[in-house]
Order: structure tokens, then sequence, then C-alpha cells
């Protein structure tokens, strides 16, 4: 578990201070960060296979159950997130996404469920996965645990995070009980479409 612990410390360190320049070099530096260097590790360093990071079918019934489960909640803590912050102020969408439809599917599929799945191979593939084994459901807080590091140490808050914020400990829960990122993948990405629904038909 030290060697997990240095890994993911000394890689989160090297992203910080990683130099980009625009969304796209960004987008590039998270999918080696997050997607192909823990690949490698756990292909190489641990002798894993790709099953191993949860890109399996896993078990569907739990994957479903626990998806369906977590989507309700998910949605009353983002009510009550909804009507108790600043969140309808504060949480912004490109003009060109919520003023054209075929541009919001665009981002909702391309740029979303992509930010979605590399998160699911780091957060819940290579940390739940990996640490369930030492720390059991602490595991699913760890992953939570590490994203808000990355959100909160950015600089200036941004309130796009806060929806993955709220669904990131159910993600973690949805995993844990089917071994396979696709459901968690699924639900999140169904999360994020619908609040990004109600946004627009409230906001704009």
């Amino acid at each position: 578990m030290i060697r997990l612990i240095f890994f993911i410390t000394l890689e989160l360190f090297i992203y910080k201070i990683f130099p980009t320049e625009g969304y796209f070099q960004e987008f590039l530096t998270m999918v080696g960060f997050f997607a192909v260097i823990p690949f490698l590790y756990n292909k190489f360093v641990f002798k894993k296979s790709i099953k191993e990071l949860g890109l399996s079918v896993g078990e569907y019934k739990k994957g479903i159950f626990w998806s369906s489960v977590s989507l309700i909640g998910a949605f009353v803590v983002f009510f009550i997130f909804f009507k108790y912050t600043d969140f309808l102020k504060k949480y912004t969408l490109p003009v060109e996404v919520y003023s054209n439809f075929t541009n919001f599917v665009y981002y909702e599929i391309f740029f979303l469920l992509s930010l979605s799945f590399i998160y699911e191979i780091f957060f819940r593939g290579f940390i739940v996965l990996n640490f369930e084994k030492y720390i059991g459901y602490l595991a699913i807080l760890l992953q939570w645990f590490v994203f808000l590091v990355l959100v909160f140490f950015n600089g200036a808050f941004n309130w796009f995070f806060v929806p993955y914020i709220i669904f990131f400990p159910f993600a973690g829960l949805i995993v844990y009980k089917s071994r396979s990122i696709f459901y968690s993948l699924m639900a999140q990405s169904l999360f994020l479409f619908v609040v990004d629904i109600l946004i627009i038909k409230i906001k704009y």
C-alpha cells in the first residue's frame, strides 16, 4: 500500500506542475496522467489485467442496482445543494452549448463522457479497486478525497466540478460493488446530462 500511496502522490504532484497551454494540451495531459500511466503501472508493476482496472462487465446485477440507487441518492443531494447554495448563479455552460442543441449533444458525448471515462480509470479503476483490498469501503472516500484535493488546490474554485463532487462517492460505491467502471460511467454521465438539462431549462 505504501508503494501505491507514493505513486499516486508523485503522479498528482507532477500533474499539477506539468506545463500546459490551452484546453487541448490540458486534455492530453489528463489522458496521460489519469489513464495511460495508471494503466501501464497496473500492467507492468502490479502485473494485473485490464479487468482488474474495472474494464470488464463485472457483476452486472449489482452494477444496475447500485447505479439506480446511486442516481436517486445523488439527485437528492443535488436538490439540497441546488436549494441552499449559489449553484444556479455560479454554474455556467458555454454559450455555444446552451444555445444550440447539436453543440449540447457533442459537449455531453465527446467532452463530458470522455472526461468521465478518464476519471473512472484513475479514481475508480486504479484507486478504488487497488485500495479496497487494504482499507475496504474507505477506498471510496479515499478516491473522493484525492479528487477534492485536485479541485480545491487548483486556484480559484470552479463550480463546474460540483456535480462531479456530488457523484464521486456514489460512483466509487458502484465500482466497489460491481467491480466494473462501466456502470458508474453511465450513471455519472446520466447524472451530468440531467443536471445540465435542468440548468439550461431554468437558467437560460
